[in-house]
């Protein structure tokens, strides 16, 4: 990550890089059932150049070549828009860390039950079976630029969601 800052620097650009990992698992069910259980490991990344107060920007997954994907941002900023802003300086900012062991830890196996146990507590109030979702998710997001800032942010999520479609039928009218 700060290899690719310190090449923009050396290019004579002025350049912010993001880059954020996400894993989640998630766990659908329909009709009471399980449906799908789906895992998610994705990493991507942003880079804006500002090349002669003119910008750009470049996005992708896990960058190969860092000498030319900074080349392409570079080039791309000569059509750029114009600005009049600088990216990020140092800044005493603490990193932001949002997270939960406990959250962090939950397991498939415990995604099922909780949502066995949900859609045994809603049959209790109505005969429809529930569309559920249930999920975690964990992320790390980091940010450097060529001036010197330098952020990261680890997050943890869990959640639920509940669909249920109630059909009313009205009784046919003879005309």
């Amino acid at each position: 990550m700060n290899k690719i800052i310190e090449i923009a620097k050396a290019k004579g650009a002025d350049g912010e890089y993001l880059q954020k990992e996400v894993h989640s698992t998630s766990l659908s069910f329909q009709d009471g059932k399980l449906e799908e259980v789906t895992k998610r490991d994705i990493q991507d990344f942003s880079l804006r150049i500002i090349k002669n107060s003119k910008l750009s920007a470049v996005y992708g997954s896990k960058p190969s070549n860092r000498e030319k994907l900074i080349d392409s941002a570079i080039e791309l900023s000569k059509e750029g828009r114009q600005v009049t802003y600088q990216f990020s300086d140092k800044a005493e900012i603490p990193n932001l860390k949002l997270t939960s062991g406990k959250t962090k830890k939950i397991t498939v196996k415990e995604l099922k039950e909780i949502g066995e146990d949900l859609i045994v507590r809603l049959k209790k109030f109505t005969d429809v079976s529930p569309d559920i979702g249930v999920s975690t998710s964990n992320s790390v997001k980091s940010l450097v630029t060529t001036n010197g800032a330098k952020l990261k942010e680890k997050t943890t999520s869990f959640s639920v969601s509940v669909l249920s479609l109630i059909h009313i039928s009205e009784p046919t009218r003879p005309y």
